[in-house]
């Protein structure tokens, strides 16, 4: 949830108890305190004060049509999933390419956002509208494969593994676990990222990924038993005691994946990527600075309609210059380059290509 920014003004507490009173719907998910401004309010506070006012009607209402919409979606996706998730793989490729092709004949406003990141990602060699099409209607086809195949990942099996995954480059892997550090897995929504984390447990490793919360809180609980009892991945949500978990992850020797095109609004450090300033979160400087951890990157592709194959880079070191608020600008920046350059490779597999890149030239 973003709170808005206004300073302590009536607007601005106004807009502030709204938001406070709507994140009732989801009580795990929403804060305890909130802060506008130099204001801080209480979320029970506002609760007790709405329920003996006007406002308590309204807010009942509106988090009853909210739920509402919760359950529905739940009873529409959860069965239907399930079901796909055990046809053939070319029944839910043949399923995909048919929807994505109607889904890129209608105007909505991710594919704005798609069209919009394909200009910044390509600069001036952009390219043409029919080939924006062509990558849009590819990229959804990508995501509902990959979404029914992560909804059966348990099929992933020792027996089977490398017949549908080839593994490049372990050796890498496994020469930076001989650290006694752990292993920082950077990756990004590019790719079949599910199935790497599932593979990994296969083969042996104790894998752990840092997930954030859904809108919905049922498909929450139910997308995290996917990543928990079925592909037997240890998730850490992005709440106050994160730090702790990641921490006590890696003195275990895990493997952390950490996915790092996600935007960060509460700490950011920003950086260039893709001709913006992109508000990047600094936990991967952070763990491998103060921690050493080491970095490797970790990048899933398919060719054609072969198996996947993952690519792992690394690991790579950095610090010793002494000014860590350097060395954290070194470790971003080098983190992002690279994810640029296998976003440019590979445009038509990377899903937040539908969400807003940042607007304005870099600082």
């Amino acid at each position: 949830m973003i709170l808005p920014k206004e300073g302590c003004t009536r607007t601005g507490i106004a807009a502030l108890r709204k938001n406070i009173l709507e994140s009732a719907l989801c009580p795990s998910a929403s804060p305890t305190i909130f802060f506008t401004g130099n204001c801080c309010l209480w979320k029970g506070d506002i609760l007790r004060e709405a329920s003996s006012s006007k406002e308590h009607g309204r807010a009942a209402g509106s988090v009853s049509r909210i739920k509402a919409v919760h359950l529905l979606e739940a009873c529409l996706v959860i069965p239907v999933a399930g079901m796909v998730s055990w046809c053939p793989p070319w029944i839910i490729r043949a399923m995909a390419r048919g929807i994505a092709m109607v889904i890129v004949q209608f105007p909505w406003r991710a594919k704005d956002h798609a069209f919009h990141n394909l200009d910044h990602i390509y600069g001036g060699e952009a390219p043409n509208m029919r080939e924006k099409k062509r990558i849009v209607r590819k990229l959804v086809e990508n995501l509902i494969v990959q979404f029914f195949e992560f909804v059966g990942i348990h099929k992933i099996k020792k027996k089977n593994v490398f017949r549908q995954f080839e593994v490049r480059n372990r050796a890498a892997l496994d020469q930076a676990l001989t650290e006694g550090k752990g292993a920082l897995a950077v990756t990004a929504h590019l790719g079949n990222w599910e199935g790497v984390a599932r593979v990994g447990k296969v083969l042996g490793y104790d894998v752990g990924v840092i997930i954030g919360r859904q809108w919905n809180p049922i498909t929450d609980r139910w997308l995290r038993w996917i990543r928990e009892s079925r592909g037997q991945v240890a998730c850490y949500y992005k709440d106050t005691d994160l730090l702790t978990h990641a921490i006590s992850h890696l003195k275990r020797n895990g493997i952390l994946a950490v996915m790092a095109d996600e935007m960060e609004y509460r700490k950011p450090f920003y950086t260039p990527f893709f001709g913006c300033d992109f508000p990047a979160p600094t936990g991967i400087a952070l763990l491998h600075l103060r921690y050493g951890a080491p970095i490797l990157f970790f990048f899933c592709f398919k060719d054609g309609n072969k198996k996947y194959g993952i690519e792992i880079d690394g690991p790579y070191h950095f610090g010793g210059s002494g000014h860590y608020e350097e060395d954290r600008r070194v470790v971003i920046r080098f983190v992002y380059d690279r994810l640029e350059k296998e976003i440019k490779k590979h445009p038509d597999q990377w899903f937040n290509l539908f969400r807003s890149l940042p607007e304005g030239p870099v600082n």
